[in-house]
């Protein structure tokens, strides 16, 4: 399967070569509206689309356990993450930082991985299979922000 395009309501042109059902990578309740092109040529096998709250102006995403799109459980254990887009709402109002998690740090991105993402802003990453498998030691990425907002991402891992 290769993805070919992120886009608003987290609608993906998919083309199947691997049997993954793609209706994991819909859902109309998570919204992006800057369409990424990019042709993907790494095994994609699991999607999530959702939008991750922060309480106290922080939160953690554990890639180990996701809630993904339609409410579906994604198990990103001894995947890599293979595309991500995060996107900060204008309605937040203040930057969001992503960075490589305290607890159960995720490197897939970089040891020094940080990205602030001014509201409207968004963030693509590609890996290209590059980066390193989700474990229980390799897991999170936090986020900081100001109180209660909320990062929308979509994350195909492979």
């Amino acid at each position: 399967m290769a993805i070919t395009a992120f886009s608003s309501a987290m609608k993906l042109l998919i083309t199947e070569a691997m049997g993954v059902d793609a209706s994991l990578f819909k859902d109309a309740s998570v919204q992006y509206g800057h369409d990424v092109n990019v042709a993907v040529t790494s095994g994609i096998t699991k999607g999530a689309g959702f939008t991750k709250a922060m309480s106290g102006g922080a939160a953690t995403i554990d890639l180990e356990n996701l809630t993904g799109s339609n409410g579906i459980a994604v198990v990103g254990t001894g995947l890599r993450v293979q595309e991500a887009v995060f996107y900060n709402p204008a309605t937040n109002g203040n930057p969001i930082t992503i960075s490589f998690g305290a607890a159960n740090p995720y490197d897939g991105f970089g040891a020094d991985f940080s990205a602030t993402l001014a509201p409207g802003a968004a963030c693509h990453l590609r890996t290209a299979d590059a980066g390193s498998d989700i474990s229980g030691t390799n897991s999170d990425l936090d986020l900081a922000g100001t109180t209660t907002q909320a990062l929308t991402c979509f994350l195909a891992l492979g």
